[in-house]
């Protein structure tokens, strides 16, 4: 048996209670087909990058689970023909990608177990990034008499004047 995953997209334009029916008739559909179901995670409501058949928003769940290779095609038939599921896309679990081996946005490198202890968090790179933002923004005010003395400066030049 192998592990497979399953991204369903579910329309947007239903209530919670119904999203909740469809998902679990997606693991009994799974089940039905002799697939034992590891995991279900639902990822929430988020907008499409296109509108798919008028409809902008979508409710996302991951399945993951387990069964023979010859019965995928028979899953694959049996979810493209049930109703109200926008998209689905089957593939084989990757074990390895796991969260600590992820890309982490710091620095776009993946991690392993070693690094991890000598990396900075995430978060502390945000922090010490706004403080740096904020000491930037934090510049001595401007005083109305430097401004006038400028403009004096600038205007009290005769080669402005005279264009040359």
């Amino acid at each position: 048996m192998r592990k497979y995953e399953l991204l369903a997209v579910l329309p947007g334009t239903l209530d919670e209670a119904a999203v909740k029916q469809k998902s679990e008739e997606i693991a009994g559909l799974l089940k039905e087909c002799g697939a034992e179901i590891s995991s279900i995670n639902a990822l929430g409501k988020n907008r499409l990058a296109y509108p798919i058949k008028q409809i902008r928003y979508g409710y996302f769940y991951t399945v993951v689970f387990s069964c023979e290779p010859d019965k995928m095609s028979v899953i694959r038939n049996k979810l493209t023909l049930a109703r109200d599921l926008l998209r689905i896309m089957l593939s084989q679990y990757n074990e390895k990608s796991t969260p600590a081996k992820k890309i982490t946005l710091a620095d776009m490198t993946p991690i392993t177990g070693e690094e991890e202890e000598t990396r900075p968090a995430p978060e502390k790179i945000i922090m010490e990034t706004q403080a740096a933002v904020k000491e930037e923004r934090e510049e001595k005010p401007i005083d109305l008499k430097d401004i006038d003395k400028k403009l004096d400066e600038i205007l009290s030049d005769e080669s402005l004047v005279s264009g040359v």
